[in-house]
Order: structure tokens, then C-alpha cells, then sequence
């Protein structure tokens, strides 16, 4: 008894009994690994990773900030809306690290890349034997973030069908893992962010109207980045100082005409498209300064939605804050694409036919890693998914150097 109380797993009483032995082994070592991915789990996001926000002078920035510190001091659901590569995660972050969670966890949650057989048990956790695969108990990421901060990216795509579950979280902040008898009460606070019109895919009928009212307490709507015209020349110098010192070269200006092309391209990426092309930039520039030589831009159109406000409309933003529930208008979730992968080991004599796409994977990061020297911040860059990613995949993977 003294020993079960100072941490031993199970006793066995003489004379042993082989099978009832093995049977305890087993069970502890289920136990230990258990532990220890729920560990590395929790650990995984409980480092605050310091965020940078580019400098930038101008109205909109400075409204934005303001709403940011406002939101953070409060500890109510927040919205963020805005197109794809307007810095919604970055301020999602933001907001968790200026709030009163900043020291718990910040756990991030892409709807759209989780299987959806599996959102499930990745937002709430299992229990051993709920399904087919369950071999554990696990906890998921809404418990991780047990007194800090669940930032659910891509909301729009969270499947209809599994919209309660959220909206029961929401309104109980309870946790209830798949194949539990029981729930459990935590101390979270939700940030969700999505491109899409949550308020249209009401009307039409693949978001609920109920987990919406949810969801618009506090809202931000991140402007696209063709509209902050008086910002973009500082917003694109920040982001190559940037770039220069995360690179470990010496900093570079543009040239006038460099800069004036920059000014007219329509930026359908916003700033993750600008960040790609002044990389790409940098990367082929061979002086101290950028020229229009250098700027390759993708060739994606953008049309104009019919919903979307003219430029002049949008002059001073589309941020706004609501400390209420909204009523409806009117009317009628750093990871590799599958094709990314694929692109990268898609050369002469590999041979993709027979391999799952974990394979294709482990070897585009081998590939990656090989051609880089072994630097594993490069080969994140280049593949387009963060550095913390990158170890958790090369784990995951066993793959090592």
C-alpha cells in the first residue's frame, strides 16, 4: 500500500502468477506511454512563442491595435474575420499574450486540416476502445488548453453535423471525451477566425445560427491589405527588415520603381502573399536594393465579391468590436498541402506509386533537410510549415540527422 501511495503502478502478491504479471506489465507500460503523450502534448503548446506584428503607421493600424489591447483585457469569446493571409492568427496570438492567459497555454486548432472522422477526438479527446484505433485514452486540445487561450482557425469549415459539440463547449466549458461517462469543467478562453461569411452560410443553412450568436461577442474584421494604402509602403519595409535579420543578411531597400509595383499588384494573399514575394525577392536580388527584376508575382486573379466594399469604402477599415451579441443580417485551421509535398520529391526517378502520403512526406523532409545542411528552421521555411512543426514532425516521423 505504502508503495501504490509513492507512485507504483500495481503490486503482484507471492507466489507470482506469470499470465497476471504480464498482464500488469503490459498495462503499465499502456500507462506510462499514455502519460507521456499527453505530456508531450500539453508541452507542445505551452511555450509562448513572442509575436511580431509589423510595424506600421496609419489610422487602420492604430485601430487595430487599440481594439486588440481593449479585446485582450476582456475575457469573452472573440471573432476575427478576414480574408486568407491577413494575419488573423497573428492576432489571435496577440490578443492571448497582452491577456491575463498570456502565461497558459495558446493551443491552435486548423478545422480545415483535420480529417473529419477525427475532429472529434482532436478537439475533445477519446477514451481507449470509442473507436476503431483507440488503442489510448488522449486528451484533446480544448483540455490542453485548460487556462489559456483554444484558437480554432478555419471555424467556417467545421463540419454541421459537429457544430454542437462546440456549441455545447461554448456555452458549459465543459470537456467530454469521446467514449466518457463524464465531463470535465475547464478554464478556456476561444478565439476563432475564418475567411468565409459565417452570416451567409447561415442562410444557407451549413452553419448554425445559434453557434454564430456564439462565436460574434467580441468582433474583428481584418482588412485586406490592397485597402491600406497609406500603411503598405511601411508594411513592406517591415516585413523585409524582417525578413533580412531572420535570414542573418545585411538589410535592403527597394528602389523607387521596386516599390511602385509593389503599390499596384491587387494582393489576393494579403500579407502572406507580400511575405512570399519579398523572400523570393531577396533571395534572387543581387545588390543591397530590390528591384522590379527581382518581384515575382503569383498569377491568381482576385474579382471583387459583390459583398465587398469599394476601395474608397474601405479606406477606414472594416474593424469593428462588438461588446454584444450581433443579430444576423438579413437577406437571402503550419501544414504542408498534400500537392506542396508531392512537388517537393516529385523529381526524376522517385517513384510516388504504392507510397501514402506520410511516406511522400517523410521523404520531402529528408530531401528538404539533406539539401539545406541539416538546418531545420530552412527546411520549415521552405516547406511552409513552422519550426515547432518541423521537430514534432521529424519525431513523429523518426526521422533523425
Amino acid at each position: 500500500v505504502q508503495a501504490m501511495r509513492e507512485g507504483a503502478f500495481q503490486f503482484v502478491t507471492k507466489p507470482f502468477n506469470p499470465g497476471q504479471l504480464i498482464v500488469f506489465v503490459e498495462k503499465a507500460i499502456e500507462s506510462w506511454h499514455v502519460a507521456d503523450e499527453n505530456r508531450d502534448l500539453k508541452e507542445s503548446h505551452s511555450h509562448n512563442v513572442p509575436v511580431r506584428m509589423v510595424e506600421a503607421t496609419g489610422d487602420m493600424h492604430s485601430r487595430l491595435m487599440q481594439q486588440v489591447e481593449q479585446i485582450a483585457a476582456l475575457d469573452s469569446t472573440v471573432f476575427i474575420g478576414g480574408e486568407t493571409g491577413t494575419g488573423k492568427s497573428t492576432i489571435a496570438r496577440m490578443i492571448h499574450q497582452k491577456s491575463k492567459r498570456a502565461k497558459g497555454p495558446f493551443v491552435t486548432v486548423n478545422c480545415a486540416s483535420l480529417p473529419r472522422d477525427l475532429i472529434q477526438s482532436e478537439l475533445f479527446g477519446h477514451t481507449k476502445g470509442s473507436f476503431t484505433g483507440a488503442v489510448s485514452d488522449r486528451i484533446g486540445h480544448a483540455e490542453v488548453a485548460d487556462g489559456g487561450t483554444l484558437f480554432l482557425d478555419e471555424i467556417g469549415d467545421l463540419p454541421i453535423d459537429l457544430q454542437p459539440k462546440l456549441l455545447t463547449f461554448l456555452q458549459d466549458r465543459t470537456v467530454q471525451r469521446l467514449g466518457a461517462s463524464e465531463a470535465k469543467s475547464v478554464d478556456v478562453r476561444l478565439i476563432a477566425a475564418t475567411h468565409r461569411d459565417l452570416a451567409q452560410m447561415c442562410r444557407e443553412g451549413t452553419f448554425r445560427q445559434d453557434l454564430y450568436f456564439r462565436l460574434l461577442v467580441l468582433s474583428l474584421e481584418l482588412p485586406a491589405l490592397r485597402f491600406r494604402h497609406g500603411e503598405f509602403g511601411n508594411i513592406a519595409n517591415g516585413i523585409l527588415a524582417a525578413i533580412c535579420e531572420r535570414q542573418s543578411l545585411s538589410p535592403k531597400s527597394f528602389t523607387a520603381s521596386a516599390m511602385a509595383m509593389l503599390k499596384q499588384h491587387r494582393w489576393p494573399g494579403n500579407i502572406r502573399e507580400l511575405e512570399n514575394v519579398l523572400e523570393r525577392a531577396i533571395a534572387f536580388s543581387q545588390g543591397v536594393q530590390i528591384e522590379p527584376r527581382d518581384l515575382l508575382f503569383s498569377n491568381v486573379s482576385l474579382e471583387r465579391r459583390a459583398d465587398e466594399p469599394s476601395e474608397a469604402e474601405s479606406s477606414s477599415g472594416r474593424m469593428e468590436m462588438r461588446p454584444s451579441i450581433p443579430s444576423l443580417p438579413s437577406g437571402d485551421v503550419n501544414h504542408p498541402t498534400p500537392q506542396s509535398v508531392v512537388e517537393t520529391v516529385a523529381k526524376p526517378g522517385y517513384e510516388l506509386a504504392g507510397k501514402t502520403l506520410e511516406e511522400i512526406e517523410r521523404d520531402a523532409i529528408i530531401q528538404t533537410l539533406h539539401a539545406l545542411g541539416g538546418n531545420k528552421a530552412k527546411t520549415a521555411r521552405t516547406l511552409g510549415i513552422s519550426e515547432k512543426s518541423i521537430y514534432n514532425k521529424m519525431r513523429r516521423l523518426k526521422i533523425s540527422l
